[in-house]
């Protein structure tokens, strides 16, 4: 608050405080900045994104003046910032509130949420034995390991176990492989 208060030079200025208040034209920006926010890739399919730009206005006409020009020279990092932590925390209320509706609903003998019937199909026994053996049989090779029995399998149309043990194969155990999940950043 230290320019943007300010009427006048170094010299023969003073502090106003009148040019404390969010103008018309800031007003606007805020919407459009929560606005456009919302439409981002990671945000745009919830439910609840009406909900989570209206806390980022919330939250931006409150902190809005509060930024510190001589701490930074970025108030847009700043309104950003604020804006991402809003939308955050509403993301995690819901998924609190997601939860405990998914309980009540399993107390009760009914279906709960997609979400939560696909994780106690990833957590029951079935789903894990399924996983151990989804793979079959992995057996590490070398480039020269490979060469050679991709000549094996282009003569007889087939690889069997001699072949893997002609090229010194070993088996890997995949029972407690988890696959690599890339990151979309």
């Amino acid at each position: 608050m230290g320019k943007s208060h300010w009427v006048g030079g170094m010299a023969n200025g003073n502090f106003s405080c009148d040019h404390g208040k969010i103008t018309n034209s800031l007003a606007m920006m805020f919407m459009k900045l929560c606005e456009r926010y919302g439409t981002r890739s990671n945000w745009r399919g919830y439910t609840y994104n009406d909900e989570m730009q209206s806390q980022a206005l919330m939250q931006l006409s409150q902190i809005g003046l509060q930024f510190d020009e001589s701490k930074s020279e970025n108030p847009f990092a700043y309104y950003t910032a604020a804006i991402t932590n809003s939308f955050t925390r509403i993301l995690n209320i819901e998924k609190k509130n997601q939860a405990i509706r998914d309980d009540l609903l399993e107390v009760n003998n009914m279906m709960p949420s997609f979400t939560r019937q696909n994780e106690n199909d990833a957590n029951s026994p079935a789903h894990k034995k399924r996983m151990k053996t989804v793979h079959g049989e992995v057996r590490q090779v070398n480039k020269t390991g490979i060469a050679k029995l991709n000549k094996v399998l282009k003569k007889k149309g087939k690889i069997t176990e001699e072949d893997f043990e002609s090229v010194n194969s070993r088996k890997v155990d995949m029972t407690n492989h988890k696959p690599i999940i890339k990151k979309r950043w």
